[in-house]
């Protein structure tokens, strides 16, 4: 609960990383967690009508490893991105702003 509580972003990732390398070599718990966040993640892709946008961009050592294990329909979809995390965070960011009222 500790590690909760203070991991950064990036100490969620390397310990994603070990439970996708557990899942790999075999692991039946690493399977159950891999399997339970693949349905969450592919409720999540189709809830907000990702196949009706012909494209999605799964980046960073997590994204990459997801891409495998996704349901052929949505891993139709996987594109390289066209950049980095933050230039696509700045990117969405500045369409929301373009979006707002005048005031």
């Amino acid at each position: 609960m500790l590690f909760s509580k203070v991991a950064t972003p990036q100490q969620y990732g390397k310990f994603a990383l070990s439970i996708f390398d557990a899942h790999e070599a075999g692991d039946r718990g690493a399977e159950v967690i891999i399997n339970r966040a693949l349905h969450d993640l592919e409720t999540i892709l189709r809830s907000i009508g990702v196949i009706k946008t012909g494209r999605l961009y799964l980046d960073g050592s997590v994204g990459r490893r997801y891409v495998a294990l996704l349901s052929d329909d949505i891993r139709r979809l996987v594109l390289p991105s066209p950049g980095d995390g933050l230039s696509g965070a700045v990117n969405l960011g500045l369409k929301l702003i373009r979006h707002l009222p005048s005031i």
